[in-house]
């Protein structure tokens, strides 16, 4: 019966089936070393079923008892198994969701930083570009100092847009760590030099001694206010 009720419960598994065949092997031992004949082994006639059944009863009880014993420890075990088993799946689908949001965190920062950096530096570049021309080409007509205006407008139009996505994206990341290394105060003579090849202003650096050791968040803030001041 505790086999039947194994296999109703949970399926036929490797378990159910185990229990299923020593089960069968007890009653085919205890009938077949019963005192009473063997069925169809006698030309006397049938065996007599009650007494059939009181000697299975008889030489099969120890054994019995030690199967349900057996099945009880069985059971519990495969119960404490699966659920041991559904803890660690939901624990490993908790850090696969977490990383995932760690690296979807990390892809927008990435993806903020590039765009701030490189998109929207170029664009107030082309701006500052579009409004200098327009005021220090020699001949200049009407019509082409229109058209670098609206150049300008084009492209400040587009940094305004492209500063309302930077936001969007840093939402999320905005207490991310970056992946790659910070521009810091090394890095701000190379800025200033674009700047000046790009835009064709006079723009004129000075520095003296050795740069301060400041951490990285320093370093990168002074960065920023220099691009800003550029741009």
């Amino acid at each position: 019966m505790l086999v039947m009720l194994l296999v109703g419960r949970r399926g036929p598994g490797p378990l159910a089936t185990v229990l299923a065949v020593v089960w069968s092997c007890i009653l085919l031992f205890s009938y077949t070393s019963s005192d009473g004949p063997a069925p169809g082994g006698s030309s006397s006639g049938d065996p007599d079923p009650p007494s059939w059944l009181d000697s299975v009863g008889v030489q099969a009880g120890p054994d019995v008892v030690a199967l349900a014993a057996l099945a009880s420890l069985a059971g519990s075990w495969l119960v404490r198994t699966r659920r041991d088993a559904a803890v660690r799946a939901a624990s490993e689908q908790a850090r696969l969701d977490e990383r995932n949001a760690h690296f979807t965190r990390g892809e927008r920062a990435r993806i903020a930083r590039e765009l701030h950096d490189v998109v929207a530096h170029h664009l107030s570049i082309v701006a500052v570009q579009a409004e200098t021309a327009r005021l220090t080409t020699p001949g200049l007509s009407q019509q082409g100092a229109d058209r670098f205006t609206e150049i300008g407008e084009t492209a400040r139009t587009a940094l305004t847009e492209m500063r309302r996505l930077l936001g969007v994206l840093r939402e999320d990341a905005a207490t991310e760590r970056m992946r790659h290394p910070q521009p810091g105060i090394a890095e701000i003579s190379g800025l200033v030099d674009e700047a000046r090849d790009k835009g064709g202003s006079r723009i004129r650096l000075e520095s003296t001694g050795d740069p301060p050791n400041l951490d990285a968040g320093t370093q990168l803030t002074a960065y920023r206010i220099v691009q800003e001041a550029l741009t």
